[in-house]
């Protein structure tokens, strides 16, 4: 069985760190998200993802922070604003 290897990033850090709020759209397991957050600094506020293996990972990597789920279905006026959007 191959080895598992875990990244080098901590994710926990772009929870909570000074910087832009970021938003995500189709976050998927967050790879341009914490990317943004490793470059502009920041946190990640919230994010929608309907996969549920993807929200499960979120889950895990972005304790704390909310799945909107279905964008299609937010109501984005009662949503925390950003000042970055990923998609």
């Amino acid at each position: 069985m191959p080895e598992r290897h875990t990244h080098a990033v901590d994710p926990l850090r772009f929870v909570a760190t000074e910087g832009p709020v970021i938003g995500s759209l189709c976050t998927g397991v967050a790879g341009l998200d914490l990317g943004v957050a490793a470059v502009l600094g920041g946190r990640i506020a919230w994010y929608c993802e309907v996969d549920p293996h993807a929200a499960a990972i979120l889950a895990a990597r972005l304790p704390g922070v909310p799945n909107l789920g279905d964008l299609r279905a937010v109501d984005f006026t009662s949503v925390a604003p950003v000042e970055v959007l990923t998609a």
